[in-house]
């Protein structure tokens, strides 16, 4: 079940995701105009793909909606100022995406029917909601934002300790499974997924331990391969921690490191996974949105190094459900 504070994270994700599906649209709309700012040919192609835009910004407000909802009756969220602005602004840009779509099938019948007068009319209705579904959008996420800075009810910071749990197969091998803690979803649909966990405490079930050094390690020889996998499945690979090979990616990165917790002030494994918005991905970034999957689980190789302390070998890593870590 995850926080009051990543509700309001993952709605004002949404909302960003729909603003630039609705400024996608508009610039498939831009197709349209000729240089003198009339609307004399509509290009088919393009009007599908601002049919799609709009279908796809309606379906991230959905989901940014579902999330203000749940927030409603919660302390520090019901009758914040910030909180009822942004969930006002929500019910505004709902209403402007229903008036774009009913305002994009008429400039369509415009078009097919090539009525000059009607599909400049149509498409000047269709820019004017999209602009302020847009406008909306920035002002759900401001009103997010200032609940998210508020403090101790809306902060983005880690809500609880995230200790993680090291589980071992047998004596020679182990997996340590590291919860999810914060989801951020990219513009082209992909995802950040950073987990956390505290190492310094683990002791399984033989009274053996690993240090945070000999995990540092291991992590460190492996993060060049740094392949992730859907439940260890060699077959589905879904994401890498890795700088991605063709593109680049704005803000926060993929990766892998050590850290101090920021509450218990202990070692802490930090892990940030790229899960694109392609293939089999597709389907592991549906699980990640809903709750499905909720943890990094790294597997790997036990070597003894002395007493009551072992070495770990990494080799393979997998998002996977709590359960099944």
């Amino acid at each position: 079940m995850i926080s009051d504070a990543e509700q309001a994270d993952h709605a004002r994700s949404h909302y960003k995701a729909a603003a630039n599906h609705v400024a996608a649209a508009g610039e498939h709309l831009d197709g349209w105009e000729d240089a003198s700012g009339g609307v004399e040919k509509m290009a088919g192609a393009q009007l599908s793909k601002a049919a799609f835009e709009i279908g796809q910004a309606t379906a991230q407000h959905a989901m940014g909606k579902k999330h203000v909802d749940s927030l409603i009756g919660r302390e520090g969220y019901d009758g914040n100022p910030a909180f009822e602005a942004a969930k006002a602004a929500s019910g505004g840009m709902g209403h402007e995406l229903k008036m774009a779509a009913e305002s994009h099938a008429a400039l369509h019948q415009a078009d097919r029917e090539q009525n000059g007068a009607q599909m400049i009319a149509r498409h000047k209705d269709l820019r004017g909601h999209l602009a302020k579904a847009s406008a909306h959008a920035e002002d759900a996420s401001t009103g997010l934002g200032k609940c998210l800075e508020a403090g101790d009810n809306g902060s983005t910071k880690t809500a609880k300790v995230l200790k993680g749990e090291l589980l071992k197969s047998s004596r020679d091998d182990f997996r340590l499974w590291l919860p999810v803690c914060k989801i951020d979803e990219l513009p082209d649909g992909a995802l950040l997924v950073t987990c956390i966990a505290n190492v310094s405490d683990f002791i399984d079930s033989d009274g053996e331990y690993f240090t945070p050094e000999a995990l540092a390690k291991a992590m460190t020889d492996w993060a060049p391969f740094g392949n992730i996998r859907e439940q260890h499945n060699p077959s589905k690979p879904v994401g890498t921690i890795r700088q991605p090979t063709i593109g680049k990616l704005d803000g926060e990165q993929p990766g892998w490191w050590m850290a101090e917790h920021p509450e218990t002030k202990t070692p802490a494994a930090f892990m940030r996974v790229h899960v694109p918005n392609v293939g089999d991905s597709r389907e592991t970034i549906v699980k990640l949105k809903v709750g499905l999957l909720t943890g990094c689980s790294v597997g790997g190789s036990i070597n003894p190094g002395g007493r009551q302390t072992v070495e770990v070998e990494v080799d393979e890593n997998g998002v996977v459900l709590r359960e099944a870590a």
